[in-house]
């Protein structure tokens, strides 16, 4: 007893060690993460944004002469000067003028303009004037930079440039500082205005903020770590304590032992299921001593209870293939094919219902397609009416749908035949019976829905008039080769709530001698593939079975 009582110790003390480890590993983790986003994303993206609002600045002083230059330009090409003596009359006064200008020139208190032109002179320097009319090109900076050469070329090749580089403070000759010039290519006078700044005290500042960063982390993590080790014991620790007393209570067969909750976190959810386990294992200790006791009387009653059981399960099955079997012969009639010796044009059916069942000694099928044909008359002349036709649901709800829409285009053929020949066109007429099935199907909202490919063809011409609801496109095979016959507007299914009839378009194609149009349903393409338990997701593929089989439905 002792050693068990030692061995759960040992392991409540393992298991919280692994625990506080975890969790202050994971603390750990998540600041360093967040300290290596600040030092490696953060901070450079400041001092980035620091240097560009310094350059922005710069490249604006710069522009603010060059607009002042370009003043002086278009004043010498209008010729200015002849309404404002102050103008300058020729370019060397004009670039006079400036230079004597931006000699003078400062901005931030000490910061200056200095000139070049387009072959590397130096035109203007108000601090070093020695160096005006001197080639600065191989001049170099303390670290070798070519800083003339790349401000010249630069500019002249991109209208403007930024060129950093090492260069002497303005308070020392004897100190360097990092410098950022920007430099404005002129083309109309070949010169190029130029000014730096100094970035040192950006650079500065964010080592300074870089030290601050580093303190605030370096406490941050105490802190955090401190916290987690407290929010560990209180939260981690106590509660699987108790959870393990719990465990080594239920291996002494103590079913009336209770582990304490404090908490309603997730262990506290975990402790309660814990306590509910423990009751119901006492609960089903307690059933299985008073079911042992009359077992067998338990084994009759519960054999009896089932016997009746499968007597009621197997009567609703007889009443439910009973029911079945009627409204497969009230589909019966209305799939009919009107037109199977038909002089031109010739129809044949294949249906294969999703329901397959047997009721006494019948075999039938039930679902929700449908094919019809038959033979009606327009403008004295002969059609074949067609539709192919799908209802939504599986078993005794399509076939219900079924019945409705199979009744429904019988009453519009039976209208048509007893008005003798109507004087209408037959995309009218094909157009009105959509309209009247559509309208029919709404009042269910929704609940019953039907895809259809329906259509007339002139018996004499081959013109074939059809309207396709959200059903697979028909396949004409012709020659030989098979293809879908598609349109641009795709109905909606019939009963298809609140939709708009304005762009009903009925398709018209002609058919040849020989042509076979085949109109099926969406189990047309359920087409197990050979070798294996998937479903054809090609739509071509029903395509090459066509050719295969030579249009054989």
């Amino acid at each position: 007893m002792n050693n068990t009582k030692t061995s759960i110790m040992s392991l409540s003390r393992l298991t919280q060690l692994s625990l506080r480890k975890k969790v202050n590993f994971l603390g750990l983790f998540i600041i360093l993460l967040f300290s290596g986003i600040l030092f490696v994303k953060v901070l450079p993206l400041l001092e980035a944004g620091k240097l560009e609002e310094r350059r922005g600045k710069l490249r604006a002083v710069v522009n603010s002469v060059v607009s002042l230059v370009d003043h002086y330009e278009r004043g010498l090409r209008k010729q200015s000067w002849k309404t404002d003596p102050t103008e300058p009359k020729t370019m060397e006064e004009a670039k006079a003028l400036i230079i004597k200008n931006l000699r003078h020139m400062r901005y931030d208190k000490t910061e200056y303009f200095f000139i070049l032109d387009g072959k590397g002179k130096m035109v203007m320097h108000p601090l070093k004037p020695e160096l005006e009319g001197q080639y600065m090109m191989d001049t170099k900076g303390p670290k070798g930079e070519t800083i003339f050469h790349d401000l010249v070329l630069n500019s002249q090749r991109d209208s403007e440039a930024f060129v950093s580089y090492i260069w002497q403070s303005k308070y020392s000759p004897l100190i360097f500082e990092p410098q950022t010039s920007y430099a404005k290519y002129y083309w109309a006078w070949d010169w190029i205005i130029c000014s730096g700044v100094y970035t040192q005290d950006i650079l500065d500042s964010m080592k300074e903020i870089n030290y601050l960063s580093a303190g605030y982390v370096v406490v941050t993590s105490a802190v955090t770590i401190f916290i987690l080790f407290i929010f560990v014991y209180f939260n981690l620790s106590k509660p699987l304590m108790n959870l393990l007393k719990g465990i080594e209570e239920i291996k002494k067969d103590n079913l009336d032992h209770k582990v304490e909750s404090h908490y309603d976190d997730e262990l506290g959810h975990i402790t309660r299921q814990f306590n509910t386990m423990i009751e119901n294992r006492k609960q089903s200790q307690e059933e299985l001593v008073q079911l042992n006791a009359s077992l067998e009387t338990k084994v009759v009653q519960r054999t009896a209870e089932l016997s009746e059981t499968l007597q009621q399960v197997q009567e609703l099955k007889v009443k439910q293939d009973g029911d079945y079997f009627l409204t497969s012969l009230l589909l019966t009639p209305l799939q009919s094919n009107g037109n199977e010796e038909g002089k031109n044009v010739k129809s044949q059916f294949f249906i294969k219902q999703f329901k397959q069942f047997t009721f006494r000694k019948w075999e039938a099928e039930l679902g929700g397609d449908i094919c019809m044909t038959d033979t009606i008359k327009l403008n004295n002349r002969h059609y074949l009416f067609f539709v192919n036709a799908d209802a939504m649901g599986k078993s005794i709800q399509g076939a219900g749908g079924a019945l409705i829409f199979g009744t429904s285009v019988k009453a519009a053929l039976i209208r048509t035949k007893l008005g003798k020949s109507p004087t209408i066109q037959p995309e009218i007429w094909l157009k009105n019976l959509y309209h009247d099935l559509d309208e029919l199907f709404t009042t269910f909202d929704g609940t019953m829905l039907i895809s259809a490919v329906m259509g007339l063809i002139d018996e004499e011409r081959g013109t074939v008039y059809f309207l396709n609801s959200e059903h697979p496109w028909p396949v004409l095979y012709r020659d030989a080769k098979a293809s879908f016959i598609t349109a641009e507007n795709h109905l909606m299914k019939i009963g298809t709530p609140e939709k708009e009839y304005n762009r009903v378009q009925v398709i018209l194609f002609e058919l040849k001698e020989g042509d076979i149009f085949i109109a099926g349903s969406d189990g047309r393409d359920d087409i197990i593939l050979e070798g294996t338990d998937d479903v054809n997701h090609d739509e071509n593929l029903f395509l090459s079975i066509v050719e295969k089989s030579e249009a054989d439905i």
